[in-house]
């Protein structure tokens, strides 16, 4: 397993994971100093067949698609300890045509947005029991879930909660 630890601080790089490592059988695990001390102004991105594991950071993006972006064939998890705060125009997660986010562990959310979960063709899973904190009253534009031209997001409606509220639709499908 590749562990990449990010200093506490706020950065702005945008790191790419493109393509999985020659015999990779878990996640590259991107791991911040925890509670919160850790922010990445950017976007992360995997794809090309790349997996990689967040935990203890903050993502923070104002343009683009979403903090953690999964491009066609990746695989992006959520774990413990995670944060997205996000502007209009952009949503928390982005799951791209082929593409899988497994969402671990409990996060939170703030910032107009988007939508907090947006899928073309990919898919957003929920697993284990998940708490979504939503920080303020965020406006979503599209709808809090978001599925498109066969995009997937999947949980057991008995593991996945909710803590706070939204402004704008809950969900919307289209083309699917």
């Amino acid at each position: 397993t590749l562990t990449i630890h990010v200093a506490a601080g706020t950065h702005t790089e945008s790191p790419a994971i493109v393509g999985a490592l020659t015999g990779q059988n878990s996640p590259v695990i991107i791991t911040g100093a925890g509670s919160g001390s850790t922010t990445i102004v950017g976007q992360i991105t995997v794809s090309g067949g790349a997996s990689v594991q967040i935990t203890a950071l903050t993502g923070q993006l104002a343009s683009g698609n979403a903090p953690l972006s999964a491009g066609t064939g990746g695989t992006a998890r959520v774990g413990a300890d995670v944060k997205f705060i996000t502007s209009a125009g952009v949503s928390d997660l982005y799951a791209d045509l082929g593409s899988t986010i497994i969402v671990l562990a409990s996060y939170s959310t703030s910032g107009n947005k988007t939508a907090s979960w947006e899928t073309i063709g990919g898919t957003i899973a929920f697993v284990g029991t998940i708490v979504v904190t939503i920080t303020g009253t965020p406006t979503v534009s599209l709808g809090f879930a978001y599925a498109s031209a066969g995009g997937k997001i999947v949980y057991d409606s008995a593991s996945l909660s909710f803590s706070g509220t939204i402004s704008g639709q809950q969900y919307q499908v289209i083309h699917n």
